[in-house]
């Protein structure tokens, strides 16, 4: 797709430069497609290059890509990058409701003290 867009031939050193994967329009492109398929109840998948990069994943998952096929020497590298992701993502999830809990725990605490209650 990349390659059609941008009239880019990776193989061609005279045009080679032209694929950009990361270029705006590229991005909105993808996020047009994925829209349009999502609105109408689709599942969107991706293959090449970008699909298995280990910085466009997290982009693409953020586009809302449901589907990544990728060579199998990039598959070990992207699922650790996404083991990673959702690992940090559960993470701060955690340190969310722990932050709430502890400010629950402080207002309980400040409460009953204001109404001369223990425990």
């Amino acid at each position: 797709m990349i390659q059609y867009t941008m009239a880019a031939d990776r193989m061609n050193e005279r045009v080679s430069y032209l694929y950009q994967p990361y270029n705006p329009a590229i991005l909105r492109l993808i996020t047009l497609v994925i829209e349009a398929a999502h609105k109408e109840g689709k599942w969107v998948g991706m293959c090449g290059e970008m699909a298995g990069d280990e910085i466009a994943i997290p982009l693409l998952l953020g586009l809302g890509l449901d589907e990544f096929s990728m060579s199998a020497t990039s598959i070990l590298p992207a699922r650790t990058q996404l083991s990673k992701l959702f690992l940090k993502k559960k993470l701060h999830h955690l340190k969310s409701i722990f932050y709430h809990l502890a400010q629950q725990k402080k207002w309980l605490i400040s409460s009953r003290r204001r109404f001369n209650r223990t425990k």
